[in-house]
């Protein structure tokens, strides 16, 4: 996920690094050749593109550790209940060997 998120940005630094060019003032559109425009929006689409794929990974990632939360929340109970029941007959078992004796 690191290598796909480093690849989107080595995209925009290199949209952005024609002469003159920075994040903040993009060259003028009448400096652009209609072949650099068209390499210019296809960068764009490719790097929306890999940014919704992202977004939706990171949801299904979040989803899955909600479900892991939700799971080891249950299997907590789970070994809390056993504990309690394994304590009632050990408890049990002391008093009726106290009892047969």
């Amino acid at each position: 996920m690191v290598e796909f998120g480093r690849h989107i940005g080595l995209k925009i630094r290199g949209f952005f690094k024609r002469e003159g060019s920075s994040p903040s003032s993009p060259i003028g559109s009448s400096l652009l050749t209609n072949k650099e425009q068209e390499s210019d929006m296809n960068t764009i689409k490719e790097i929306n593109s890999e940014v919704k794929q992202l977004r939706e990974t990171v949801g299904a990632m979040t989803n899955r550790i909600n479900k892991l939360v939700d799971e080891i929340y249950v299997l907590r109970s789970e070994v809390g209940k056993f504990k309690s029941d394994v304590a009632t007959d050990i408890t049990t078992l002391e008093n009726m060997s106290k009892g047969g004796l």
